[in-house]
């Protein structure tokens, strides 16, 4: 095979070769543009996030002070229950004193 021929069948993979680039080089600038776009959005949505777990922050304080309320609620009720029970024992034995005492 001579030169020129080797030359004439490498003459076409070659041009195709440099196809498939200059196709990849615009996607990468494509891709570096969206990249780019997203780095700006990004940057915009960080106060937006900060913000947001200020308040979860809060909520979370807000949710932890009304477990310990209800903490202590229902330990007054627990003690009002049982301050209820002994004062119907002891209307009940004075009930039953009175029955005994009438009879």
């Amino acid at each position: 095979m001579t030169p020129e021929q080797r030359l004439d069948q490498l003459e076409p993979i070659i041009a195709d070769m440099a196809r498939k680039q200059d196709r990849m080089l615009g996607q990468i600038g494509i891709i570096v543009d969206q990249v780019s776009l997203h780095n700006v959005k990004l940057d915009d949505l960080a106060p937006r996030v900060s913000s947001v777990e200020r308040k979860v922050e809060s909520v979370a304080s807000a949710v932890a002070n009304l477990t310990v309320q209800s903490n202590r609620m229902e330990g007054k009720v627990d003690s009002l229950q049982n301050e209820m029970t002994s004062i119907r024992q002891t209307q009940e034995a004075i009930l039953k004193l009175l029955q005994e005492r009438l009879k």
